[in-house]
């Protein structure tokens, strides 16, 4: 940084400060464990306090934005082969200044939770926080906690904002302020900071509604909306039941209007999730023979479940569970069934979660694949394919090891609960096999119940 001259030393501040943030993100747990340093070594990072690395961080933000104005009129893409991933387009973010700017941004929009906080704390309690971006950018914002990080924030993102409303940047203005309006939402401390934010992504949707830049904010109004849908609970809030709807039709408007931007991507991105079908179920491990069961399932997006009933044995299923993914479905979905049905189930069209609870056919004595799917083909990977297994037995025991490390097994009937004579019990032990590079399970005896249903393993056969 010494013998470099400008604007390289503002690029190379920039990344000393990343570099401290890598170290503070990575020791995180030893700077909050750590008292404040009377004595520490400036120059020796694994001496400093938590104060000490934030006010270095702080410090490196602050000197790459030096010179600002000069910064406003370099060009960005001069350092494009230097850039790495670059994340926006050139005229989203076109000089050096929006590229440091933002670098600083992200790091003031941290928690700085661990920091002692001065009495006159800087909060986000103003609704000028939360104004369309040509109102925001005439207010003064003061504070007496002017070390505050989020408050530093503000700040730049007001000057950035200015600068590219002055210039007319409108892809670059539209950026700078979605940036502003998450920030401040994400943080401030206002009943109606929902309504301010969707009132001024609004106004900026309509800005320029001739540019592509503009579907991004198509787009965070349609996230809103689907926000408001999550935080849905049953028989309150009722209005947000059904605001997935409405997310969808921003998500198209966006799409419609500028395919291919930056913000139908994503509104197609958040349409598809909104739409996706899922579904899981859980039913008991075991259950008796001859009587039918109860399973609940849990589902979106899904109006008619097709079920399956597929005999295996443990051996198998354990061996099928070793593939990974979807193979598993789909190795259960090409056995052939014993029985299969479908189920009605209630679709309320509002892109919600849902539960119910459906009746499964009895089962004969035997280890089972329970499968569900939304197709009736159980196809991968475009429909909701869920799978359980179920064991189907009359009998069930409780188990206790003992002092001297005998395990025992007391074995009842599953319906009266009597214990049972003579029930074998076939002991086998999962040991790792070095050739095949695998567990297999290799046979240790064969134990029979005595007449209160008991049977002891003794502890050498358990090693």
């Amino acid at each position: 940084i010494k013998t470099a001259k400008f604007p390289v030393t503002s690029v190379l501040h920039s990344m000393l400060a990343e570099c401290y943030q890598h170290y503070y993100e990575n020791n995180r747990w030893k700077f909050f464990s750590r008292t404040q340093a009377i004595h520490a070594d400036s120059l020796d990072i694994h001496t400093w306090d938590l104060r000490t690395i934030m006010d270095k961080m702080t410090a490196e933000f602050e000197l790459s934005l030096q010179n600002p104005e000069i910064l406003k009129k370099t060009p960005f893409i001069v350092y494009d082969e230097a850039i790495i991933n670059r994340e926006t387009d050139a005229k989203s973010r076109p000089t050096l200044f929006d590229f440091l700017a933002y670098r600083a941004i992200d790091f003031f929009s941290m928690a700085d939770d661990g920091l002692t906080k001065p009495a006159s704390e800087f909060a986000l309690n103003s609704e000028d926080y939360l104004k369309p971006f040509e109102k925001f950018a005439q207010i003064k914002i003061t504070t007496e906690d002017t070390a505050s990080l989020k408050f530093r924030a503000l700040t730049l993102l007001q000057e950035l904002i200015v600068f590219h409303a002055t210039n007319n940047d409108i892809d670059a203005l539209i950026d700078a302020d979605i940036k502003r309006l998450s920030f401040v939402r994400q943080y401030a401390v206002l009943p109606d900071k929902d309504s301010l934010y969707l009132t001024a992504l609004v106004s900026l949707e309509n800005l320029a509604p001739y540019s592509p830049a503009s579907a991004e904010a198509t787009y965070r109004i349609a996230l809103l909306y689907h926000e408001w849908a999550d935080s849905y609970v049953f028989k309150k809030n009722e209005r947000y039941r059904w605001m997935n709807k409405e997310a969808l039709k921003i998500c198209e408007k966006a799409i419609k209007a500028f395919p291919g931007s930056s913000g139908a991507k994503q509104s197609a991105n958040l349409s598809a999730q909104i739409t996706s079908k899922s579904m899981t179920f859980t039913n008991e491990t075991v259950i008796v023979p001859g009587k039918p069961f109860k399973m609940l399932v849990s589902y979106k997006n899904i109006s008619k479940v097709f079920w399956r009933q597929v005999p295996l044995s443990i051996e198998d299923f354990q061996a099928l569970m070793e593939t990974e993914g979807d193979s598993i479905a789909a190795g259960l979905a090409a056995l052939k069934p014993i029985k299969e049905w479908s189920v009605d189930v209630p679709a309320p069209d509002d892109f919600k979660n849902h539960h119910v609870e459906v009746d499964a056919p009895a089962l004969p004595l035997g280890h089972y694949a329970l499968l569900c799917a939304s197709d009736s083909q159980f196809r991968l990977p475009s429909q909701a394919i869920a799978y359980n297994t179920v064991q189907v037995s009359r009998l069930s025991y409780i188990e206790r090891r003992k002092i001297n490390g005998k395990q025992e097994f007391l074995v009842l009937d599953r319906e009266m609960g009597a214990p049972l004579k003579g029930v074998a019990a076939k002991v086998r032990s999962r040991t790792y096999d070095d050739k095949s590079r695998a567990y297999t399970l290799v046979p240790k005896g064969t134990y029979a119940t005595d007449k209160n249903g008991l049977v002891i393993i003794g502890a050498s056969i358990l090693l």
